[in-house]
């Protein structure tokens, strides 16, 4: 054997044991971020766990946004139902208005001494308002 020989073989045998202490220590690194890392199954049944929460929080979701339609809707109803009956009531309220000022206009005229049924008084009362009115 030559010396060239022992040399070529000395040099390929140390870039193979290069190379192999290189992988080893790939292999080691990577050995620790996988035991540093949550198992499959483990991550796999956090996985699930979440999924399952996120439906119910959805569900929930859907079921407050059909709450809040109807409770929108129950709000339409009741907002148009108190203007109905402001409607109803305001007129009501004006007929006994004036009943009450025809009460009172009917009073004044028996105080004067006057029927409120006498046809002249009535005229002399509208003839009194056109006077008021000319003026």
């Amino acid at each position: 054997m030559d010396m060239d020989e022992v040399v070529k073989d000395l040099k390929s045998e140390l870039e193979a044991e290069t190379f192999a202490k290189r992988n080893r220590e790939r292999y080691s690194a990577l050995a620790k971020v996988i035991s540093a890392s949550a198992q499959r199954s483990t991550s796999q049944k956090e996985i699930d766990s979440i999924n399952e929460k996120l439906k119910k929080v959805e569900s929930e979701g859907e079921r407050l946004a059909s709450k809040k339609e109807l409770l929108g809707k129950q709000l339409l109803l009741l907002t148009q139902t108190i203007e109905d009956l402001t409607g109803v009531v305001k007129p009501e309220s004006l007929e006994k208005e004036e009943e009450k000022e025809e009460g009172e206009a009917d009073e004044r005229v028996m105080e004067e001494g006057e029927h409120p049924d006498d046809p002249e008084a009535m005229e002399i009362e509208e003839g009194q308002k056109v006077e008021h009115a000319e003026r």
